[in-house]
């Protein structure tokens, strides 16, 4: 009964999207999945690359040279559009002079921020 439901496909032939995103399927789009997850991942990440390279006043091209990474994966990964390897997030962390992990905090760097315009105000 379940085989007949199956998408129909000759064997061996690479799944279509439409194959792919059936309901019920396992590579379906839920609210509570992992893509959408790490989809929230890499725009946190990718506003956090932003700020921080913003606050050391670097532009694209500079943060790509220092971390030896293309200016089109930088802004792709700003956008949050990229789903960048451990190695490339290190190489962008050392380049911003910081942990790999503070790219990962959501608040961290919001709350930087927030601290010091509260010194200012004083």
């Amino acid at each position: 009964m379940l085989a007949s439901l199956a998408p129909q496909r000759r064997q061996g032939a690479p799944l279509t999207m439409n194959d792919r995103d059936q309901p019920g399927d396992r590579g379906a789009k839920e609210p509570d999945s992992g893509r959408d997850r790490g989809t929230t991942m890499n725009r946190i990440v990718g506003e956090n690359v932003r700020r921080r390279r913003r606050r050391l006043k670097m532009t694209q091209k500079e943060l790509a040279y220092l971390s030896q990474v293309h200016t089109g994966f930088i802004s792709e990964i700003e956008n949050g559009h990229a789903n960048p390897s451990v190695k490339t997030l290190d190489a962008i962390a050392l380049a911003l002079n910081t942990e790999p992990m503070m790219l990962f905090n959501q608040h961290f760097w919001k709350k930087k921020t927030l601290e010091r315009k509260l010194r200012e105000d004083d």
